[in-house]
């Protein structure tokens, strides 16, 4: 601790609250059940945010344990989990594997759901990295640095702050011990405040997430379509123009022209409306 006023922010805490973030199989579950000492989370694909409570270090620990995020994008899923422990985690724990490389779109995947929240989260985010009993004799530094620009730049994100669990040797106490001490230390120096996200960006993260899937489903359903598209403007009825461009449209698809003339659709579905 840099004084004494973040230790006696931090001895003031009772109950300390940490989420936990992460792909499909970085060892999300089996790290929540480490560090609360005990199996309060199943060994199985975690297919909905659930928590688990116990006490550590004479305080009530509730740690929360999130769906995957990699290719299966939950972004909602990751503000339900700030729920879960209300008014907010004291610390987000991103789990890595350190027995796997680190590529480039890697980071961009996380880059977008944490900053989906807000920038904020960055201060109270810690790197956990799994399996580090693949590193050997190796220093986790040696990885960070090894793997490129992409970790290098997630750790300096979260203050440098980062730690190995060995899951090879779960028995070894002293290694939550030190993880509770750099989120003791983390804590302290945000104030002893949790992250909050509040209900309206709550609202904001769900709203964002709606419209970026919605998107999505457009631009596949037109690609499905050959890339055929027409928009009608609901509020000029009138103008007859939109529906004889309609149905020149419809027959050069039954003539089966293939110079279609909307073929650049997928820089073009964004502008689709909505609907009335």
């Amino acid at each position: 601790f840099r004084n004494n006023n973040e230790m006696n922010h931090y001895s003031e805490i009772k109950d300390l609250r940490i989420v936990l973030l992460g792909s499909r199989g970085a060892g999300k579950s089996w790290s929540g059940n480490t560090i609360l000492a005990g199996e309060q989370f199943g060994a199985g694909r975690t297919a909905q945010c659930v928590s688990g409570q116990a006490e550590v270090r004479g305080r009530r620990l509730t740690v929360v344990d999130t769906p995957g995020w990699w290719k299966s994008l939950v972004k909602q899923e990751i503000v339900s989990s700030l729920s879960l422990c209300p008014p907010g985690p004291h610390a987000l724990l991103l789990v890595l594997r350190a027995d796997i490389a680190f590529p480039n779109q890697f980071g961009a995947a996380i880059l977008e759901h944490l900053s989906l929240i807000s920038e904020r989260v960055w201060d109270h985010t810690i790197v956990l990295f799994t399996r580090g009993d693949y590193l050997g004799d190796r220093p986790i530094e040696q990885y960070i640095e090894s793997e490129g620009e992409a970790l290098q730049w997630l750790t300096e994100m979260c203050g440098n702050r980062y730690h190995v669990f060995n899951n090879r040797n779960r028995s070894d106490g002293s290694q939550v011990t030190e993880l509770h001490e750099k989120i003791e230390e983390m804590v302290a120096r945000n104030g002893g405040r949790c992250y909050e996200i509040g209900r309206q960006k709550s609202q904001m993260v769900k709203l964002n997430w709606n419209s970026r899937k919605e998107r999505k489903w457009r631009k596949l359903l037109v690609g499905k379509c050959g890339n055929r598209y027409h928009v009608f403007n609901n509020k000029n009825r009138g103008d007859g123009s939109q529906v004889t461009e309609l149905l020149e449209k419809i027959e050069d698809m039954v003539a089966g022209k293939s110079d279609f003339p909307l073929s650049n659709a997928s820089n073009s579905t964004s502008n689709l409306p909505h609907g009335e």
